[in-house]
């Protein structure tokens, strides 16, 4: 039976080891950061998805009230900052009386919140969050800017809306959205 010798060769050394460790300490160092970063830049973009979703979507809902109205009141808080609306229609349920429940609906921000209120609601509600603003422009039928829409609320044709987010986290931008409707008269 033959033996076999074992050479130092044989094996590693404590220093090839402990080099071997360092460089897979970095690797792994390397691998964890990039992972790190792309979990952050994925929170950042589905935080600025969702308030885009989010602003979106009340902003089809004014527009689709808006639309509908058959009065506007440009300045329900009568601060003079086209900064809220009252809109009166006939949606619910279409009947020719726009004094049936949820036929008025208040929208206007506070904390963040775009708040709605309806004649049965004791306060105005949250119905989007993630907002900062929102701002009204009206228009008559001729397509001019009325600048007392306040004193020329029957002139009222064309509204446009802009809604503002926070930005979703600090240093980057605040998502701007607006859109427009032409509001459809019954008279």
């Amino acid at each position: 039976m033959a033996m076999t010798r074992l050479s130092r060769r044989d094996g590693f050394t404590l220093t090839e080891m402990l080099v071997t460790m360092v460089v897979m300490l970095v690797v792994a160092g390397i691998i964890t950061q990039t992972a790190l970063q792309a979990t952050r830049t994925f929170s950042q973009q589905q935080r600025s998805i969702d308030a885009r979703k989010n602003v979106g979507a009340s902003l089809d809902m004014l527009v689709r009230l808006t639309r509908m109205a058959q009065t506007i009141n440009p300045d329900p808080d009568g601060n003079g900052i086209m900064d809220s609306i009252r809109l009166t229609g006939d949606w619910n349920p279409p009947n020719g009386v726009l004094t049936d429940a949820y036929e008025t609906v208040t929208f206007t921000v506070a904390g963040g919140q775009l708040l709605k209120q309806e004649p049965l609601d004791g306060a105005p509600v949250p119905f989007a969050d993630q907002v900062d603003s929102i701002a009204f422009t009206y228009y008559d039928t001729n397509n001019i800017l009325l600048t007392d829409p306040v004193a020329s609320a029957a002139k009222i044709a064309y509204v446009t809306m802009t809604l503002t987010t926070p930005p979703p986290q600090p240093g980057l931008k605040r998502l701007v959205i607006s859109s427009a409707a032409a509001v459809r008269r019954t008279e």
